[in-house]
């Protein structure tokens, strides 16, 4: 590129400034630094003869954009450090208090033109000099259109793979695995002045998360690890350490009069100096473009290339409704904390989403995350387990035909596959998510259990410390699936860790408990596993191996074993209210077929008081009390009744053995006594 006629080239220290280029070199070797730093390093040193004060600098560098005085503070200190220069030296570049900043440094002007041996002719107009350098580097005015915007800011790494250098570090931005730039996105402030816009700040960082974490050429930290800094005045390079991240974005978000505006910047968290600190601002109406103008910045702070796919994926909006968007990200926040109350407030909200915008894969994907979740915990206060796994069905495969590579969809796909046993499927399908979304901790968790469910335990334990890379803060259920990863592989000590960090922050996490009876029976600790088994039942009366067993029939038989094997050697008992019985007083398969086909039994249980069990010659059965009705079918298999509850899980088989009680009578209505995994039943034949 020859100069143009005229264009100057300052000269200060071992620094050159040529507006002709655009460009800062030091002893004529370019040097890196950000756009808006060179900017206001060019007009500093153009007025270099006057205190410029903070109103001018932000005329000239924001086009008059309200911006915090830390934007400001952070472009000067980029400028400085891309010179040679400090805060605390301010050879060059000096604050006047409350004032502004003035060019202190010698400078030496210089007429490119000549500088340049041999140049060819230079063509057209002269221009301003430092007004150039400015209409080339801010941003434009007012409102563009959002996909054009992104295309032209990401283009470049695909097509013609220019990168753009933010920071004055070294370049070297990749102290994540396998080299890639890792980076960790807090949660942003809700700036609004109105608690009940939370979610939308919650929903701005999960979605830049979720677009991250599609870039392959990024590591980027799950949901779950930054969300517990929530609140938490941390410094940003404990944060860093912490999670395993080199940079971190933190920020806020102020929804207020149609318009959004993003303040953030982002951190290098090895030397706690800014990359770029920017203020953000998008009609409401543009909030995927907002969305978009932040991951842009970041994807070229970061020196990433981006895949023609990935450019794609990045520019198509979730949805083209935004009220859809904005019950989606309600459903979101709800979905997130995984009790019954707000999973039905999730599901609800779920459904109006994709109503809303039929096309809307994230929504179709929430709400068959929910219905898997309820059905796979019996979760009957949100929705019965078979109306669950239907409606799980049904919206997968509605995610799926819009994008059939959907992380969501695929994972819930994973996980229904893996409670009904069809492990091989289960698999496939968890890692053709992995595959497409790599940094994608949950795929990965999902995984993982999918791959120790079916008896290969040493795979899955690579998925999840894969994910815990991705995620090293998990939430209680993450953290148990992780311990229940260590578990299997024998790794016991690790598994503990795990399952003390849920107790540690739920004592009444039933789960966790039962790893700790299993992980201490494992290591020989049996006085505090029995201890555990005693907390267990005095919390629940009923607790037992078989019903803790029920949880995983699922499991391939070897590591069933394993987990059943080490809660029985830490003391569980193995039936409701520690029942035992006798092996001589058990029904023969013809014994139970005369006992139950055809006929009512009456009874009552331990608990659920008194009852009536009405089974046709087909099997087809009804059972109730004065609080329930149940209905399903059943047969005899061998020497045990096996049933399935038509409001229960397809497939899921209970079967269990009837026993004679000696000292019963049928005028007391308990001649039979049988056990399923939460209740003891006795019971006579009155019909």
């Amino acid at each position: 590129m020859v100069p143009e006629p005229g264009a100057a080239i300052y000269s200060f220290g071992d620094y050159q400034l040529d507006l002709a280029l655009h460009e800062l070199r030091r002893d004529g070797v370019s040097c890196a630094i950000e756009p808006q730093a060179f900017v206001l390093l060019c007009y500093l040193v153009e007025n270099r003869d006057r205190l410029v004060d903070r109103d001018e600098l932000n005329e000239q560098l924001w086009q008059g954009r309200f911006v915090s005085d830390a934007s400001l503070s952070t472009a000067v200190k980029l400028a400085r450090q891309a010179i040679g220069d400090s805060g605390r030296a301010q050879d060059m570049i000096r604050t006047v208090p409350r004032r502004g900043y003035r060019f202190v440094g010698e400078v030496a002007v210089h007429d490119a033109h000549e500088m340049v041996m041999d140049a060819a002719p230079a063509a057209g107009p002269e221009h301003g000099h430092a007004a150039e350098v400015l209409e080339k580097h801010r941003l434009p005015p007012g409102k563009m259109p959002w996909i054009p915007a992104m295309f032209v800011a990401l283009v470049m790494f695909v097509s013609t793979g220019v990168m753009i250098w933010y920071g004055a570090g070294s370049g070297k931005f990749s102290d994540g695995p396998g080299e890639k730039p890792s980076i960790a996105v807090l949660p942003f402030d809700n700036m609004s002045g109105d608690p009940a816009q939370d979610y939308f700040a919650d929903g701005m960082t999960d979605d830049l998360i979720t677009q991250l974490s599609k870039v392959k050429g990024l590591f980027v930290i799950a949901r779950n690890s930054t969300f517990t800094y929530k609140g938490k005045n941390t410094k940003v390079q404990e944060i860093a350490e912490d999670l395993g991240a080199r940079y971190v974005l933190e920020g806020s978000v102020r929804r207020a009069g149609g318009k959004v505006r993003i303040n953030a910047q982002l951190t290098d968290g090895k030397t706690g100096g800014h990359v770029w600190a920017e203020i953000f601002d998008r009609d409401a109406r543009d909030v995927f473009a907002l969305q978009d103008d932040v991951i842009a910045k970041i994807v070229a702070g970061l020196q990433v290339s981006l895949t023609a796919d990935e450019l794609k994926t990045m520019v198509e909006p979730p949805t083209k409704n935004l009220q859809a968007h904005e019950l989606y990200l309600k459903a979101r926040k709800a979905h997130l904390k995984l009790w019954p109350k707000p999973l039905k407030k999730a599901l609800k909200l779920y459904t109006q989403a994709r109503q809303m915008d039929p096309a809307f894969a994230d929504a179709h994907a929430g709400e068959a995350a929910v219905a898997a979740h309820v059905a796979r915990f019996n979760l009957f206060q949100v929705l019965g387990p078979a109306s669950a796994h239907q409606r799980a069905r049904r919206a997968i495969a509605k995610a799926l035909a819009i994008d059939p590579n959907h992380a969501g969809a695929l994972s819930a796909k994973s996980f229904m596959l893996t409670t009904i046993a069809s492990h091989d499927e289960s698999i496939v399908t968890a890692r053709q998510a992995v595959t497409a979304h790599p940094n994608n901790a949950s795929a990965r968790r999902t995984l993982g259990e999918a791959l120790y469910a079916a008896g290969k335990v040493q795979d899955a334990l690579v998925e999840m410390e894969a994910a815990l890379k991705l995620d090293p803060r998990p939430n209680n259920y993450n953290a148990f699936r992780t311990g229940e990863a260590y578990f299997l592989n024998h790794r016991y000590e690790d598994a503990l860790v795990f399952y003390k960090s849920v107790i540690a922050r739920d004592p009444k996490y039933l789960q966790a408990n039962n790893g700790l009876i299993i992980t201490y029976a494992e290591l020989g600790r049996l006085a505090e596993a029995e201890k555990i088994v005693a907390q267990r039942i005095k919390g629940w009366a009923p607790f037992n191996v078989q019903a803790t067993a029920l949880h995983r029939d699922y499991w391939a038989p070897n590591v069933l074993a394993h987990w059943i094997g080490a809660l029985r050697k830490g003391g569980a008992p193995e039936w409701p209210y520690g029942f035992k019985f006798e092996k001589a007083n058990q029904l023969t398969g013809t014994e139970l077929k005369a006992l139950l086909l055809g006929h009512r039994l009456e009874g009552k249980g331990q608990s659920w008081g008194l009852f009536s069990f009405e089974i046709a010659h087909d099997g087809k059965w009804l059972w109730k009390n004065d609080k329930f009705k149940l209905t399903g079918t059943g047969h005899v298999e061998g020497d045990r009744w096996c049933y399935i509850h038509d409001a229960g899980l397809p497939d899921r088989k209970v079967c269990v053995h009837y026993y004679r009680n000696p000292t019963g009578t049928r005028d007391l209505g308990n001649e039979y006594v049988n056990s399923d995994s939460y209740e003891i039943f006795w019971s006579s034949v009155v019909k």
